[in-house]
């Protein structure tokens, strides 16, 4: 359902940070990460070294980013993206986990994956590159095997975060500028719709 929303909705590459975020909500929440916390979501186009980010989702231990994922919405190819995380991890030395998700199916994922390799050897990270199905699969796994009781319990806060999201009732967390209103109202026609069949 919330995959739908992403495909229906404007400015889907946001949307999609907006629902990776918000499963990481419903996980921290949930005590999954006790020792770390959860970024707030940056604005849009706002995970560059200016800002001293990694990815549009970060995971904080004492300060530094352990964790990161970066969304690319409709990328397929992303040797430039490795590079500039490449970059980025040179002044990163805490990062354990990073990785890019995205929407479609990798091009050249040999020539992609090799060079991931030759980058968790060089910082001793692990890096990885999933679609967003994929990703939500093992964050969903995660959360089973370390705390939720069930996937129905995962789904349900995870949908409770991202509906509250956009919103705008969690500005503390998820600081949303773009057009609200008209994503829930795409939600709204989807929900219904949900519950009708």
């Amino acid at each position: 359902m919330i995959w739908r929303h992403i495909e229906e909705s404007d400015y889907a590459a946001r949307i999609m940070e907006i629902a990776i975020h918000s499963l990481m909500q419903a996980m921290e929440e949930n005590q999954l990460f006790p020792d770390s916390e959860l970024k707030p979501l940056s604005q849009m186009r706002s995970a560059n070294k200016k800002h001293g980010n990694i990815g549009d989702i970060e995971i904080l231990e004492k300060g530094n980013i352990i964790e990161a994922w970066d969304a690319k919405y409709g990328k397929a190819y992303l040797r430039d993206e490795i590079e500039e995380l490449a970059d980025k991890l040179l002044s990163h030395s805490h990062v354990k986990l990073a990785g890019f998700v995205t929407s479609v199916k990798l091009q050249r994922q040999s020539e992609l994956i090799s060079r991931c390799q030759e980058l968790e050897e060089e910082f001793g990270i692990s890096l990885e590159i999933l679609t967003f199905t994929d990703w939500v699969q093992n964050k969903f796994n995660q959360a089973i095997e370390e705390g939720f009781l069930t996937e129905e319990k995962v789904a349900g806060a995870w949908l409770i975060a991202y509906a509250e999201s956009i919103a705008q009732k969690r500005r503390h967390i998820a600081p949303i500028d773009e057009p609200c209103q008209q994503w829930l109202a795409t939600l709204k026609d989807i929900l219904e719709d949900v519950i009708s069949i």
